[in-house]
């Protein structure tokens, strides 16, 4: 896209030999150097640092740099340990569950053995084995 500056005022007919064509960058480029505060190295550090972006923005997307290499190799290692601790957390949950079988075990055969030493218990299996 590219603008018509007349070299003449506004209200005069556009005398096509005495015009320039610019374009936008150039528009751009010219509106920016007529800025009181702007120098030329302003605007060059301003276009190397949009060149940069852009740049940076396109080899994001890339999956085949050193850089894109490293964050998929820490990706798949943080995919791993997370695995790897579901893993731990459901050996850790059956270890728990027989762990609580055993204790419950455990504490019935004590009361078996607490109810078989009562002395009533005891004189009614003696009266049993009599009889």
């Amino acid at each position: 896209r590219s603008m018509l500056l007349p070299s003449t005022a506004p209200a005069a007919p556009i005398d096509f030999k005495q015009s320039v064509i610019i374009s936008d960058r150039e528009l751009g480029y010219v509106h920016y150097l007529a800025a009181p505060s702007h120098t030329l190295e302003d605007w060059e550090r301003e276009k190397k640092k949009t060149l940069q972006t852009l740049s940076q923005s396109r080899y994001r997307n890339w999956n085949n740099t050193l850089e894109a290499q490293r964050e998929k190799k820490v990706q798949e290692r943080l995919v791993k340990l997370h695995e790897q601790e579901l893993e731990h957390q459901k050996i850790d949950d059956d270890e728990s569950k027989y762990q609580d079988t055993q204790r419950k075990a455990i504490i019935d055969r004590a009361n078996k053995l607490l109810f078989k030493e009562n002395d009533r218990v005891k004189r009614y299996n003696t009266s049993l084995l009599l009889s």
